[in-house]
């Protein structure tokens, strides 16, 4: 099913994802663009993953984007590299055709502006508008096509190697790490060979060949589990997995734990925070968990709550001027200058935390509090998203809980349970027609029980409609 939102267009490809819907948003960015820098003719870049029909689609929007200005062609490439590519050449937006962690069969896009990050919601709820209205000609100075793509991984890598600081990169190569990479055939392996080159990384390699996807993408216990089992029989320190776009990393440890995404979240934040002045602010999505506010207070900081969409953690970071952010639920640490969750990035910060505290990843989160989150999703008609909202709302009020309304009326729904418990109701932007809740607290029992409560709460309210 199609998905249009800030997060990004995403369907299946031949069905919902077709040549003429990406024409159209190819020339809605074009005028967006257009109108926001008030120039004739704008600099774009496009690029995009490895999916068998993102080419295709990239060619689609560089001819497009070639009526509304200059375009630089940077092929296949991450995520994070492409909004790097549209800062490094001072481009005025971009598009990069992926589905993420959707399977290889989809495919969709990003569309940015002139920070590298996604469009802002206002703007792409304009550009949404303008794909789906009268297709109508190019309204710019019609520019060239350059390819810069062959350079791009290098200036990524030196990014993510600036980002983590040389003195810190060389504490890694002391310590000599061992570790399992599987990218699935996305783009974060065309950078890891150098990369651990670089660190003195020792790599144990799965799934390394672009465009050939082994298991799912999404890197999650089911389809990374294995590697835990890699990582005990090749003597390596740690094992990581990541999606198409290599916007996400997880964690699997030599002993088989699976590291939550909260639990990432949670070591990024503690390693940023060791160098960050006290009283930094530290942004993350509402479902993030209470356990990455327990680390951010050992430090002096505070963490302030957005409601769910990367772009809504960036901006707030930007305001703020926060050392680091993120989704607890996706697995992707934000840095800036960058302006995305950055799976490589993400790996490189958890090793600079490993080679300064001299500790395993395991001994670091035994050192933390214990929660715990549970997860399920629900069919949800998208126009009964409004009303279902205020209900449970009023439901939770009504048993004197604290509610947290984020965005607008589709947007994220948060009750306190108690102290250090709480349960979180979204429409996906990203699975048309699903309702996701997601339940954290100190105790697992009381996780899964108010995970259970709100479940069956959301489903009698639904049979009422």
């Amino acid at each position: 099913m199609l998905t249009e939102s800030f997060s990004g267009v995403r369907g299946r490809y031949g069905g919902d994802i077709t040549g003429d819907l990406a024409m159209r948003y190819a020339h809605a960015l074009g005028r967006e663009t257009l109108a926001r820098t008030r120039k004739t003719g704008a600099t774009f870049v496009v690029g995009g993953d490895t999916r068998p029909s993102s080419r295709s689609l990239m060619d689609i929007f560089i001819r497009v984007l070639r009526g509304y200005g200059d375009v630089i062609d940077v092929g296949v490439q991450s995520t994070p590299a492409v909004e790097l590519a549209v800062r490094e050449f001072g481009a005025d937006g971009g598009a990069i055709v992926t589905a993420s962690h959707n399977e290889p069969a989809d495919n969709g896009w990003k569309l940015l502006g002139e920070t590298g990050a996604v469009l802002g919601p206002a703007a792409m709820a304009r550009v949404i508008r303008t794909a789906h209205a009268k297709p109508a000609a190019p309204a710019g100075k019609e520019g060239t096509v350059s390819r810069k793509g062959a350079g791009l991984a290098d200036a990524y890598i030196r990014f993510v190697l600036d980002t983590i600081g040389k003195g810190h990169a060389d504490a890694i190569r002391k310590r000599g790490f061992s570790v399992v990479a599987d990218p699935n055939g996305g783009t974060a392996g065309l950078y890891l060979a150098t990369l651990f080159g670089r660190l003195g990384i020792t790599g144990i390699y799965r799934n390394i060949e672009p465009g050939v996807f082994a298991r799912r993408v999404e890197p999650d216990g089911e389809s990374i589990g294995y590697l835990g089992a890699v990582a005990r029989k090749g003597k390596a320190d740690l094992a990581v997995g990541f999606d198409c776009d290599a916007d996400r990393a997880e964690f699997v440890l030599p002993s088989g734990r699976m590291v939550s995404g909260q639990e990432v979240l949670a070591l990024l934040v503690d390693e940023a925070l060791a160098d960050a002045e006290t009283g930094a602010v530290v942004v993350a999505n509402a479902v993030t968990s209470n356990l990455v506010t327990e680390i951010a207070e050992r430090h002096g900081a505070r963490v302030e709550h957005v409601d769910v969409g990367e772009i809504n953690v960036v901006e707030r970071m930007d305001e703020l001027q926060s050392p680091v952010g993120g989704e607890g639920s996706s697995s992707g640490g934000i840095f800036p200058p960058s302006r995305c969750r950055d799976g490589i990035l993400t790996f490189a910060m958890v090793l600079r935390l490993l080679s300064r505290t001299g500790k395993g990843i395991e001994a670091i989160l035994d050192s933390y509090p214990r929660y715990y989150s549970g997860r399920t999703k629900v069919s949800c008609d998208p126009e009964a998203v409004p009303q279902v909202r205020q209900l449970l709302s009023e439901r939770y009020e009504s048993q004197g809980r604290r509610v947290e309304r984020y965005g607008d009326g589709t947007g994220g729904l948060k009750a306190w349970i108690g102290e250090k418990s709480f349960i979180f109701f979204r429409a996906s932007k990203t699975e048309a027609g699903q309702f996701r809740i997601v339940s954290d607290a100190d105790d697992e029992q009381e996780a899964e029980r108010i995970l259970a409560e709100g479940r069956s709460l959301l489903m009698s309210l639904l049979r009422k409609l």
